[in-house]
């Protein structure tokens, strides 16, 4: 009691100056996450998994949530705030907690209502009084749509951390999205409001994928959170049950997808035929995705339509040969050495309706022509592919450039074009000194096929997931 009540008057101190000592916080909390996740989890992945894959998934990717959201409470060790999440327990339900939702929907939920929900099924376990945990949260797999007539990720209880109504409720997909999300709702807990509308943290009324500053708190909500945890009733962030475990999992460790752009796509419109948009003239600043600009956000296909849509990066995904994203920043890292100009392989599914063509790179390539690897968009979308038809010879990797070639006799060609558009139709030339009769054709590169890409989004999708 002696040691609590001087920590408190520390903290105390700590509202008005910086001279008394970081005291290290730990809020405890109680992760519920429902069928409805479970289920999500299974039929979004690709190929789809088994409950029980999905299950493992599901803890190995909870695990890796709360390591990095914890990386986001560091940002308020510079205000005098050392806080981190422990996992209390964890239960992942073979059924929902949340069972009503709006008219002619099965998917959406009213979130004040799912918050009551959650609420009544925790009192009903005695949950408070079994686990003593600081605060609980619901994830689901269904879409919340607020009372203010928008679709939202998560309802918090304000200002409840360290009362058995310290709840929140929140979409789980999971992606960076929700990384952000959970650290927002411990800021909600610790009486922190959103920053206002032009803000770019992590209490911004809208998060999107590229806000500059999502990695960290506001100085105001610092502020906020600051004078929460000098008050005598957030006494519960100075002790810890021995059960209690803070996740620590590097990116050597982690077993999960979240670092798979493919799979942060899937998750981000909760549908498996989605996929990382891989080349786009007007994004990725025109070059090929990689480097600083995939570290905030990437470029994710809707499927059944021709739009790419930005989602948030991992920080952890590779974004060059031995670098990973740290915080919107491609930075060194130990990672395995992989090809700085094909990151991540080919594009799931090549999408050209001008052609028209919907499939994988193979048959593209085996239909249309190897030459097709030499230009964008094909030579990024297809980087893997185009490696087995690379003849390692400089300068003819894939072919004669010209599909013309061949309705020549190689001396009509050969004298003018053996080291350019015919460089393997006349690789075994020999020159002559007589010109054809009827002089050289005029070749010009083989048109390639209309590989226009689609339109992007502008905008981030928040909200609605399905």
């Amino acid at each position: 009691m002696v040691r609590r009540i001087a920590v408190l008057l520390c903290l105390s101190i700590l509202v008005m100056t910086s001279s008394c000592q970081v005291q290290n916080l730990v809020a405890e909390v109680y992760v519920v996450v429902e069928d409805s996740t479970v289920q999500s989890y299974a039929q979004q992945s690709s190929p789809a998994q088994t409950i029980a894959e999905a299950t493992n998934s599901l803890r190995n990717d909870i695990d890796l949530v709360i390591t990095q959201t914890n990386v986001l409470l560091s940002s308020l060790v510079q205000y005098g705030i050392n806080i981190e999440v422990r996992k209390r327990k964890v239960d992942i339900l073979s059924t929902n907690i949340i069972n009503t939702f709006l008219l002619e929907t099965t998917y959406i939920a009213d979130s004040s209502a799912a918050k009551a929900s959650f609420q009544s099924w925790l009192n009903l376990q005695n949950a408070y009084s079994t686990l003593n945990y600081d605060f609980a949260v619901l994830w689901t797999g269904f879409d919340l749509f607020g009372t203010s007539g928008i679709f939202e990720n998560s309802i918090t209880s304000f200002a409840a951390m360290c009362k058995s109504t310290g709840v929140s409720v929140m979409e789980f997909d999971p992606t960076a999205r929700d990384i952000v999300a959970t650290a927002k709702i411990i800021a909600y807990l610790l009486s922190s409001l959103n920053d206002g509308i032009t803000s770019t943290y992590i209490m911004a009324i809208i998060n999107a994928p590229d806000d500059a500053n999502r990695w960290f708190y506001s100085n105001s909500s610092a502020q906020s959170i600051k004078e929460f945890v000098a008050l005598p009733r957030a006494s519960c962030l100075l002790s810890t049950n021995s059960a209690s475990v803070k996740p620590a999992v590097t990116y050597a460790t982690y077993t999960g997808s979240l670092l798979d752009p493919d799979v942060i796509c899937q998750r981000s419109l909760n549908d498996s035929r989605s996929y990382m948009c891989k080349s786009l003239p007007q994004i990725y600043n025109n070059q090929p995705p990689k480097g600083n600009a995939v570290c905030s956000q990437i470029y994710c296909r809707i499927p059944k339509t021709s739009i790419c849509t930005p989602a948030f990066t991992s920080d952890g995904m590779i974004c060059e040969n031995q670098k990973r994203c740290t915080k919107g920043q491609c930075s060194s890292y130990p990672t395995p050495s992989v090809d700085p100009n094909c990151l991540w392989g080919d594009q799931k599914t090549l999408d050209y309706p001008l052609i028209p063509f919907s499939g994988t790179c193979k048959p593209f390539l085996d239909t249309y022509g190897a030459a097709n690897c030499y230009t964008r968009p094909i030579n990024e979308t297809c980087c893997n592919t185009c490696k087995t038809y690379n003849s390692g010879i400089p300068g003819c990797e894939y072919g004669d450039k010209s599909s013309a070639c061949v309705l020549f006799t190689q001396a009509q060609v050969c004298p003018i074009y053996k080291n350019t558009l015919c460089c393997n139709y006349c690789r075994n030339y020999v020159g002559r000194r007589s010109v054809p009769e009827g002089g050289y054709p005029e070749l010009t590169p083989s048109p390639q096929q209309n590989v226009t890409e689609v339109p992007v989004v502008g905008d981030y999708l928040q909200g609605k997931r399905r």
